[in-house]
């Protein structure tokens, strides 16, 4: 919302589609908010997955992660966001992607004819670097799936460094499987 709201504040119309309600501070005169139904996205559960510790993290993440690959895929049958995307009078010059879990939405650039800015507040994780074309960062880069608090010095958190990166190696193979069927 910062980017949006700082290209609002520079005249430019900007339409946000979000499943998420947005304060009223965060708005500008020049903005459209529209609010979709969540549908299977639980962010309980993201909340959950990171305060969990040992194993059971990456247990928490595959569902998570799971739950939210699967559940963006809701939101392109939504009606408020299907006005959107069909209505003949929308014309976007560019489109800010708040990326999550799902690669479903990057084909909206295409068909609005738009670039699309991916915007992503957090670490770098495989299937982000991936799309933008960039090496794993496995040595010197800590991944989501470990405690940001955990001492990151030494051999023994470089080796759990390395085998969480096989997980999100392994989570960026399920999350091409689970879309499959959602993608054909």
């Amino acid at each position: 919302m910062a980017v949006a709201r700082e290209m609002a504040l520079r005249n430019h119309n900007i339409t946000v589609v979000s499943v998420l309600p947005l304060k009223q501070e965060w708005l500008h005169p020049s903005m459209t908010h529209i609010q979709v139904d969540k549908g299977l996205l639980d962010m309980t559960m993201a909340v959950t997955a990171t305060q969990t510790s040992g194993f059971a993290r990456f247990g928490a993440f595959i569902d998570m992660y799971k739950t939210l690959t699967v559940g963006q895929a809701d939101i392109l049958e939504d009606p408020k966001f299907k006005e959107v995307l069909y209505n003949p009078n929308n014309k976007f010059d560019l489109m800010l992607w708040g990326y999550f879990a799902g690669d479903y939405f990057f084909g909206i650039g295409e068909h609005f004819d738009c670039p699309v800015v991916l915007l992503w507040p957090n670490m770098a994780i495989k299937s982000i670097l991936e799309l933008m074309g960039n090496p794993l960062e496995i040595t010197y880069t800590i991944t989501t799936m470990i405690n940001m608090a955990a001492d990151s010095t030494g051999f023994s958190f470089r080796l759990k460094n390395v085998l969480a990166n096989g997980v999100e190696a392994m989570l960026s193979i399920l999350r091409d499987k689970w879309s499959k069927p959602i993608y054909e």
